[in-house]
């Protein structure tokens, strides 16, 4: 029985920082400010007032959808920041490696609204810092193939798939995520073996096509049981390699928004 798997809202900033290694790569110690004075020997005198780095993202999960979901990490603060989306406050959850992460299961927004992040934290220096940032979400679109509303899709053996959508207006780039695992028997018919895959892309297009190749392995014989997801989302901001984050005023990072056309489509392999 296959497990659903949860979205992995983290490779959007992977790919925006083009990097292979995860969120916390693209999370640094933000710009530190200048040294303190020297004090007596031996020790050191307080250091400058620094920034915070911030990642977010508000998605959708599908068009329709009136809520949206907020994921937040802030870095380099020392202590918990005020987190809001469009004046809601977002709850701290914890701490994610370097950053304090903060998420909120809904808040009210739709495709084409935006949405203002605001970060508000005290300095060691004891300075107040705020940092900001705006998104508009990616507007409604519709799967194209698999056709719209379907949310189940069966692929014969040895076949690939093709993957299509109506465009979404405000979008900077696609984000088409796809992962397949499958039991099989190989050529010999003698042996049970195991093979999966997975697709992580940022794209302009409003296609994309999946070779037979990425889910039957070059020794298959028969399929015991293939399953899989597809996701397919529209991402607003600031995702295309080099360009510039667009949080700004007491911090730097970047903020997304991303609208789904369905929240997933199951994938499976269809016997003979």
């Amino acid at each position: 029985m296959h497990r659903k798997r949860s979205v992995n809202v983290l490779a959007i900033f992977t790919l925006a920082c083009s990097l292979s290694i995860g969120l916390m790569a693209c999370l640094d110690k933000g710009d530190q400010g200048p040294a303190g004075p020297t004090g007596p020997t031996g020790s050191e005198g307080p250091g400058g007032a620094a920034n915070v780095t911030v990642m977010g993202e508000i998605s959708l999960d599908s068009t329709t959808a009136s809520t949206g979901r907020v994921h937040v990490w802030v870095s380099n603060a020392p202590s918990v920041s005020t987190v809001t989306v469009n004046g809601t406050s977002i709850p701290l959850t914890g701490f994610a490696g370097t950053a304090w992460a903060y998420f909120l299961e809904q808040v009210s927004i739709s495709a084409g609204a935006t949405a203002n992040l605001v970060v508000s934290y005290s300095r060691a220096d004891g300075s107040t810092g705020t940092a900001q940032a705006s998104v508009t979400l990616p507007g409604t679109f519709l799967m194209v193939s698999p056709p719209d509303g379907v949310t189940d899709v069966a692929i014969p053996n040895g076949s690939g798939l093709a993957v299509s959508w109506t465009p979404s207006a405000g979008v900077t780039r696609y984000s088409v995520q796809m992962e397949w695992d499958l039991d099989y028997y190989d050529s010999g018919a003698t042996q049970t073996k195991y093979f999966d895959n997975s697709r992580e892309l940022l794209i302009t297009d409003t296609s994309v096509g999946f070779t037979a190749a990425v889910f039957w392995p070059s020794d298959f014989f028969s399929a015991i049981q293939g399953y899989g997801e597809l996701h397919v989302a529209a991402v607003a901001g600031p995702v295309s390699e080099g360009q510039p984050g667009n949080v700004t005023g007491d911090g730097s990072g970047f903020f997304v928004g991303v609208t789904r056309a369905v929240e997933s489509i199951e994938l499976r392999h269809q016997s003979p």
